[in-house]
């Protein structure tokens, strides 16, 4: 057996910057708010029936940013010490990758990276007579040059001994971002539309700014309703694609012909799992010239809405597509679907 010498081995341990790279990674601030909002809706999912789960998000007033941070705080179960310190590890997930929303490891880093330099993350479990709070100074790290996030318990509120959840508290803000977050009417309709399945499968409240994100749903013609050529204005989609083998650990899915894991190498993490397309898609109720199109959904979340590829056609030798809908005179397009 030969042992390796550790003298010809290289340390490539990432420098601290990295992580404050990662807010350099072109992400809206949107985005930013919702991979961390995904994380509270994993918190829920976790549950078997959550008590009035809650999310509330809340900007600081122009004079008080400075000393006031980006709140994003949920009354979901809380972690405890081992929990708290995988979800801020940078790429670590205690998720599979394909029942979850969040991430929380890369998500969460360049979410919190990309809206300030500090973040601290408070949590309490309904259990515990105490919180957990650690905090990332992202420039106390590069000054360092170690990855070390303090984390100290403090007591719970007295008159809420059964306070439980987590707030992620972003301070040292980067202020055009702030700006840019300010138009919560705005926000709130997206968030709405963003989370309107998990809203309204799982009953649960988001609270931009004060305005409660309202579920956002297709008008749309009936599922009975057909056209004069007997054509349903609705159709239903349930299909299993293919049913492939695939690394829970890794989020890795393997060739046919692979035993094992081609990352890690192991068998016991390889399940068998369905490669499946559900949703619908049907006809709107009106004409509109941006309004139309299909929502890509992941896991309740629309990843992309009024995606307009299906009315798309591409010449080889032109990289714009050319638009081909409608085809009958009318302006604007009314195919919708989930």
């Amino acid at each position: 057996m030969i042992t390796p010498d550790l003298e010809n081995f290289l340390n490539i341990t990432p420098d601290p910057r990295i992580l404050r790279m990662l807010g350099e990674i072109e992400i809206t601030p949107l985005q930013c708010l919702c991979e961390l909002i995904d994380n509270s809706i994993d918190a829920f999912t976790k549950e078997e029936n959550p008590e009035n789960p809650k999310i509330f998000i809340n900007l600081p007033k122009e004079k008080d940013i400075n000393y006031q941070p980006i709140l994003i705080s949920d009354n979901g179960c809380g972690m405890d010490r081992e929990q708290l310190t995988k979800s801020i590890r940078a790429g670590f997930s205690g998720n599979n990758g394909m029942d979850t929303l969040g991430l929380f490891g890369m998500g969460f880093n360049i979410a919190t990276a990309r809206l300030g330099y500090r973040t601290e993350i408070i949590t309490c479990r309904k259990e515990d007579d105490f919180m957990l709070k650690a905090t990332i100074d992202l420039r106390k790290m590069e000054r360092s040059m170690d990855y070390q996030a303090p984390w100290v318990t403090l007591p719970k509120p007295k008159d809420n001994s059964s306070k439980h959840g987590t707030e992620v508290r972003i301070f040292e803000i980067k202020k055009d971002f702030l700006t840019r977050l300010r138009r919560k009417q705005y926000l709130a309709k997206e968030l709405g539309r963003i989370y309107g399945k998990i809203i309204r499968d799982k009953n649960i409240n988001l609270v931009y700014e004060s305005i409660i994100c309202r579920p956002f749903t297709h008008f749309r013609w009936s599922n009975i309703r057909t056209g004069k050529n007997g054509a349903p204005a609705y159709i239903a989609i349930d299909k299993t694609i293919a049913t492939q083998k695939y690394c829970s650990s890794c989020f890795e899915w393997l060739s046919f012909q692979d035993v094992s894991c081609p990352i890690c190498k192991e068998q016991k993490n390889v399940i068998s799992r369905d490669k499946k397309v559900k949703g619908w898609i049907g006809l709107q109720c009106y004409f509109d010239k941006k309004e139309f199109g299909i929502d890509l959904i992941r896991n309740g979340r629309v990843i992309k809405k009024n995606d307009k590829t299906l009315f798309d056609w591409a010449d080889e030798d032109d990289d714009e597509p050319t638009p081909e809908y409608p085809i009958d005179g009318q302006v604007g397009g009314r195919i919708i679907g989930e």
